[in-house]
């Protein structure tokens, strides 16, 4: 995903005030852009590479996706202050879209996910969003310029 994507996407998750990044990995452009913006954002992924990379004042959660949707509790378990306004991912595999969406559900949140490129979302969209040459898919909810 180009830098261009990346900062629409943080210009259509602006509109929230806390957000949840779902397998931030090693480039943390929106959630630092959102942080840029005045966002309380937290990331999560279960690679130790993400951690040391997640942008400054960015909350990091060294957490399974699949596990914390399944938590009793996902705010508790992923000792989130305020619950997030977006769960989001960029570049989401097939695999975690269900659990990012059912994290997403848990937490009455919207879900907005970029996926690899060559593959199409597995759950129902409810949005596209051209954002340069990728797609935002959101799946509850709406979004800035919805």
């Amino acid at each position: 995903m180009n830098p261009t994507a990346r900062g629409r996407i943080a210009d259509r998750l602006s509109d929230f005030e806390a957000s949840l990044e779902v397998g931030i990995g090693e480039n943390g452009a929106v959630a630092a852009a959102l942080r840029a913006r005045g966002r309380d954002v937290t990331a999560m992924d279960v690679s130790d590479a993400a951690a040391e990379a997640a942008p400054e004042g960015v909350r990091f959660r060294r957490a399974d996706v699949t596990e914390i949707a399944a938590a009793a509790d996902p705010m508790a378990a992923l000792a989130l202050p305020r619950a997030p306004g977006v769960v989001y991912a960029c570049n989401l595999p097939a695999e975690l879209q269900r659990p990012t969406l059912r994290l997403a559900e848990r937490l009455d949140a919207v879900c907005a996910f970029t996926t690899l490129g060559f593959e199409e979302p597995v759950v129902p969209i409810c949005r596209r969003h051209a954002v340069g040459s990728d797609t935002l898919y959101v799946v509850r909810g709406r979004i800035g310029s919805d």
